[in-house]
């Protein structure tokens, strides 16, 4: 035992540990550079009815870098290698995200719906579980439409299936997704830092994993 936890502090274990810390830094300073308008908003703005719009609006310019997350997550990343994936895969992001907004946005509204208008008050628990496994349905969405293995129907069916099969992994994916939303709400600076790549690196890792584990079956 006390050698495994004499290795974990090795010179080249910290050598490792240095150089991934270096890369999710670098991918959080690019996914900032390139969602400009979400960190404004997150800066400038406090999330209020009147200004939910402003702050979807403002998202839809992170997506394309959280699937460039996706992408670089495992590899060595560089600022031309970056841009030239945002470049190359940008338009097609962005229409993944519309989609996403609309489901989601179809979905807050007839929860607005049932919870305020219709008074049904004791769904909240129901429709606050639905939210979180839509939520990271759309996080698989986004892998496997980054992954291109399969066409645009597939990747729906895939990502619902993963995201209500493995209930675990899911809620874990949910949490670091709250916990990045927080961190870019409250502490936007360590967000910008290292929040961005560190948090979205490694749920892609953990995604990754999922899906080489399922497929080995």
């Amino acid at each position: 035992m006390f050698f495994d936890i004499k290795g974990l502090f090795s010179p080249e274990m910290m050598q490792k540990a240095n150089i991934s810390l270096y890369q999710w830094i670098k991918l959080s300073l690019y996914m900032s550079l390139y969602a400009i308008p979400w960190v404004i908003v997150n800066t400038l703005f406090i999330l209020t009815k009147e200004t939910f719009l402003l702050f979807v609006l403002a998202f839809l310019f992170v997506i394309p870098n959280i699937v460039a997350a996706f992408y670089f997550s495992d590899k060595t990343i560089h600022f031309r290698e970056y841009s030239h994936y945002l470049k190359r895969t940008y338009i097609d992001s962005l229409k993944n995200g519309l989609f996403i907004m609309g489901v989601l946005l179809f979905f807050g509204f007839d929860g607005y719906v049932v919870l305020s208008l219709m008074k049904l008050g004791y769904l909240f628990p129901l429709l606050y579980i639905t939210s979180l496994f839509i939520t990271i349905w759309a996080v698989y969405f986004l892998y496997f439409q980054q992954q291109k293995e399969f066409l645009f129907k597939k990747n729906v069916k895939l990502a619902m299936f993963f995201s209500w099969r493995y209930v675990l992994l899911s809620f874990s994916i949910f949490l670091l997704i709250m916990l990045w939303l927080s961190l870019g709400y409250f502490l936007q600076g360590l967000n910008l830092l290292v929040g961005n790549g560190l948090v979205w690196g490694i749920i892609a890792r953990l995604i990754y994993r999922r899906v080489e584990k399922t497929a080995n079956k």
